[in-house]
């Protein structure tokens, strides 16, 4: 990961030290079920799995990352989190406040929210 690289980047900056072509989101192959997110400058990236949408309870999967694509990953091979609802819970170092924060998010490549 990059250590000054939350700040403002000149456009493609990232995209080119981190390409990556490949499927982001949810990813359904056979019986395994993968989550990608790309996000290089994250330091922690891990998934927050809920069994309905409104569920309080979840799991927690961290993801691992792949350093040449800046891609964040986790998979299943049960198919236990088909169908499930998932946020992420991002780590970050932000040069404003000169500190390290967890935000919680949606996944920019989903294809659906839940409220």
């Amino acid at each position: 990961m990059l250590a000054g690289s939350t700040r403002i980047q000149i456009q493609g900056v990232l995209d080119s030290l981190f390409p990556y072509s490949g499927q982001l989101g949810v990813v359904y192959s056979g019986s395994s079920v993968s989550l990608r997110l790309w996000a290089p400058t994250a330091s922690r990236v891990q998934a927050l799995i809920y069994a309905t949408p409104n569920t309080t309870a979840s799991t927690a999967v961290a993801l691992a990352f792949d350093t040449p694509t800046g891609v964040w990953f986790a998979t299943s091979t049960t198919a236990n989190w088909n169908l499930k609802y998932y946020v992420y819970q991002v780590t970050v170092y932000v040069p404003e406040t000169s500190s390290v924060v967890t935000n919680t998010v949606t996944d920019p490549y989903s294809v659906s929210l839940a409220a």
